[in-house]
């Protein structure tokens, strides 16, 4: 666990505090990155963390068109952008070992 939670803080240094850097942690490609925050929202759906509605998945092989494919970070979010997406633990005081939790929260105004 220590490993996976060292990995998405290096991905989310890298790409930010959003949906892209959270799901860099299984892919950088955009198709894939995309994919995979699907996924992860779905199950925060599931889970009763996020409101919402279940999206479709988008298929495992990418397709063959390029313009089917996200063109760069910033358009392969699904969230909405009044939504911002964290991991925490040591915020929170746990050293290193403390279960990792999301934040989500919207922006003040």
């Amino acid at each position: 666990m220590k490993l996976a939670t060292w990995k998405v803080s290096k991905k989310m240094a890298r790409w930010g505090n959003n949906w892209f850097g959270i799901a860099a942690y299984h892919s950088e490609t955009p198709y894939f990155n995309q994919r995979y925050q699907v996924l992860l929202q779905n199950q925060l759906v599931r889970s009763g963390v996020l409101a919402g509605s279940i999206a479709p998945v988008p298929p495992l092989r990418r397709p063959s068109s390029p313009a089917a494919a996200a063109p760069n970070p910033a358009a392969a979010s699904v969230a909405p952008a009044s939504q911002s997406v964290g991991l925490t633990n040591q915020d929170r005081g746990e050293p290193n070992g403390g279960p990792v939790r999301v934040r989500i929260t919207a922006p003040q105004s």
